[in-house]
């Protein structure tokens, strides 16, 4: 994990403004560390925190979004998303995985979305 991705995404929301709740969604590929990235930081943050991953709900592919929110894309490559993933479940092939991927990425445009994107 990168850790000036850890750091910047860290300093980008104590930035944000203090008097209200801040929603952040972290997006990025199947596999590629958006739970570790989350869980790694939280306690950087020096605020209140509540975690929620869409990993404890039974529709993980739901995505939510919502104004005023800010989202932050980890910027894997794919073919790194996909062996972490098989390592950790041992699921996808290339053809399943990797091009299904692209396509989302292509569909959804996630990077213009993004109020920030970070380096793996």
């Amino acid at each position: 994990m990168n850790e000036a991705s850890l750091a910047r995404a860290a300093e980008a929301i104590e930035r944000l403004p203090r008097d209200r709740r801040t929603l952040v969604g972290v997006d990025g590929l199947d596999g590629a560390g958006k739970t570790t990235f989350a869980d790694r930081l939280a306690p950087l943050l020096e605020r209140p925190v509540v975690r929620a991953s869409e990993d404890d709900f039974l529709n993980p592919r739901r995505s939510v979004t919502r104004a005023g929110a800010s989202r932050r894309l980890l910027a894997v490559p794919p073919e790194v998303a996909a062996a972490r993933l098989l390592t950790r479940e041992g699921v996808p092939t290339r053809e399943r995985y990797v091009l299904g991927q692209q396509r989302y990425f292509e569909a959804c445009d996630p990077h213009s979305r993004a109020s920030l994107v970070l380096p793996w």
